[in-house]
């Protein structure tokens, strides 16, 4: 790994300049990316369809549809980031030049699963909502748990915004959950990289939440457009609401993956000098190279 030579050029970037930049990555690496982030979404696509695909069936009131359309949004909201964790390791070592074969990522990211499910799963409440959605009773009216749906899933959307980089510190750093001599944890990493800029990612995190709604707009619009012209249906069918809504949610997680990593990127430039922390340690390397060969 050559630690100064990196496909992204390491500068720091305002944030249109980091939504143009995802899209350009997210072109380069499309396929990789996109099949990686797959790896997770699939299966949890297919578990929230059996959840909650009795809210839509019959399509007999809109009402009952846009009721599923909440409550998938929410879904794939909080598992978005667990779904992400692969695309993420791999954007990190395609970042140095690496080409990491499709097993070695897999035992990288895996070595980790601990730290993974501790973080994604259980802290960032992926486990949570799933277990609420659980308790909705299957009815035309609303139940307690269905009211506290939005309310959990705004927590997480703050706290998210807060501390938005927790899969970058589990996988590109590598923070231990509990310290063993002078490591760093996650929580301490986590309250040293997010604490002091927590305004600043906050303010972030509300100014792509119509980023986002807009980009997921054009998508399901195209999608709305292709099923339609398929099937010579402007209606909401069934391949609307089961597939091509889902899959529009989907698209925009593929899409913040990429985004979130150059953020946190661009955080670690513009805060703590990463530019300076790469070439050092690349020169260390190769200080020590150099001694190695002469030594032997």
């Amino acid at each position: 790994m050559k630690l100064d030579r990196t496909r992204i050029a390491i500068v720091e970037r305002n944030q249109p300049e980091l939504l143009d930049l995802s899209f350009l990555v997210l072109g380069e690496f499309f396929v990789p990316t996109t099949g990686l982030v797959l790896i997770l979404a699939v299966p949890l696509a297919i578990m929230n369809y059996f959840l909650i695909e009795w809210m839509a069936a019959g399509f007999i009131e809109d009402l009952r549809i846009w009721r599923y359309l909440w409550t998938i949004s929410l879904l794939v909201y909080v598992q978005a980031p667990f779904a992400s964790v692969l695309a993420t390791a791999y954007l990190a070592k395609v970042t140095f030049y690496e080409q990491p074969t499709f097993g070695a990522l897999i035992r990288d990211v895996l070595s980790l699963g601990h730290r993974i499910v501790w973080t994604q799963l259980i802290l960032r409440g992926v486990l949570l909502l799933i277990w609420m959605v659980l308790m909705v009773e299957r009815d035309d009216s609303f139940s307690l748990a269905e009211g506290f749906l939005p309310c959990v899933c705004f927590g997480i959307f703050v706290w998210r915004s807060l501390r938005p980089y927790i899969n970058e510190i589990v996988l590109l750093e590598r923070s231990p959950i509990r310290a063993k001599s002078d490591q760093i944890t996650i929580g301490k990493r986590s309250n040293r990289l997010h604490g002091p800029n927590a305004g600043e990612l906050f303010g972030r995190g509300i100014v792509m939440v119509p980023v986002t709604f807009t980009l997921g707009l054009a998508i399901l619009g195209l999608l709305w457009f292709i099923v339609a012209t398929f099937t010579n249906d402007w209606g909401w069918g069934p391949v609307m609401v089961h597939v091509a809504a889902p899959a529009t949610l989907w698209c925009l997680a593929i899409y913040m993956t990429v985004f979130r990593f150059l953020s946190y990127l661009d955080l670690r430039i513009r805060r703590e000098g990463w530019e300076v922390e790469l070439m050092m340690r690349a020169e260390a390397t190769r200080m020590n190279e150099r001694m190695d060969f002469g030594h032997g």
